[in-house]
């Protein structure tokens, strides 16, 4: 409570109070101090629209079946081959990536098997290989990528039995 020489008893207002200054009501300084810090962490830390960090998902493949043989056909899904991400409060138009390689990695060398072109927003493919007769068994991997923006790549494991 004011002492009426502006000073406080700090009896209010958590240990602040109210003091009446030759200006007028005013509040102590500590609680004055306490308002303004939480006032510009708030404000500092409000989202600026358009500033925002994009984090993209990355690309992602996957297989109907995670094993074939040498000759089988096999669907290939894609997914998220855009140029760009659609997660901040002003997204740039998402293309879906054009011309990406599909290719076969077995036993330390790479076989084109194909091209492929992403559809929609989500950059979204379904492509049909036909496994090469002359496969080994064991373990391979199917890779889609080859577009000229960076991280575009994707792999996928594929048990050749």
């Amino acid at each position: 409570m004011s002492r009426g020489d502006g000073t406080c008893s700090r009896a209010y207002l958590g240990g602040d109070c109210l003091v009446k200054s030759k200006m007028g009501w005013s509040i102590s300084r500590s609680l004055a101090c306490v308002v303004a810090a939480a006032t510009l962490l708030t404000v500092g830390c409000a989202s600026q629209p358009g500033k925002g960090t994009a984090s993209c998902v990355p690309p992602q493949l996957r297989l109907d079946a995670p094993s074939a043989h040498a000759g089988d056909v096999i669907d290939l899904h894609g997914v998220f081959f855009t140029d760009s991400c659609a997660d901040t409060s002003y997204p740039p138009p998402v293309k879906p990536l054009r011309d990406l390689t599909v290719s076969l990695l077995e036993g330390g060398s790479s076989r084109l098997i194909g091209r492929v072109d992403a559809q929609g927003t989500r950059g979204h493919f379904l492509f049909t290989l036909r496994l090469p007769t002359d496969l080994k068994r064991g373990l391979a991997t199917i890779r889609v990528g080859g577009a000229a923006e960076v991280g575009h790549d994707a792999e996928v494991p594929l048990t050749l039995t």
